[in-house]
């Protein structure tokens, strides 16, 4: 994992996922597809996940010790109301992509997001 904030990049509203999908697979923000439309990130984010060999599942509230490694977090962000995406480890958030903030601010959280390899 490597930690990657986000940037102008034209991700619309999602900034924070592309770079906390980037940080996780440590590649680059500017290789994801973007999410112009909110209503379809879940299927684009995951068309482009299985060019690489991987799939996002979200779960919602799963019991926290159940969770292992790297993953999304994604909830309300307790500074600007809107959802946000955050990446955690174990069940605790390690790392916010938003610019000059360090600290992860999620109200409540909504979904984590569990990425996993694609095996045929």
């Amino acid at each position: 994992m490597i930690k990657i904030k986000q940037n102008n990049y034209i991700h619309a509203d999602a900034f924070c996922l592309a770079a906390s999908l980037a940080s996780i697979l440590e590649n680059k923000i500017e290789d994801y597809p973007p999410l112009q439309s909110i209503e379809n990130w879940y299927l684009t984010v995951n068309n482009y996940l299985h060019t690489l060999g991987y799939n996002l599942v979200l779960i919602e509230k799963p019991h926290i010790s159940a969770l292992r490694g790297y993953h999304l977090i994604i909830g309300t962000d307790e500074i600007t109301g809107k959802m946000h995406c955050v990446v955690g480890r174990d069940g605790t958030m390690i790392h916010d992509p938003s610019i000059n903030r360090n600290k992860y601010s999620l109200l409540e959280t909504t979904w984590y997001g569990i990425i996993s390899k694609v095996f045929y």
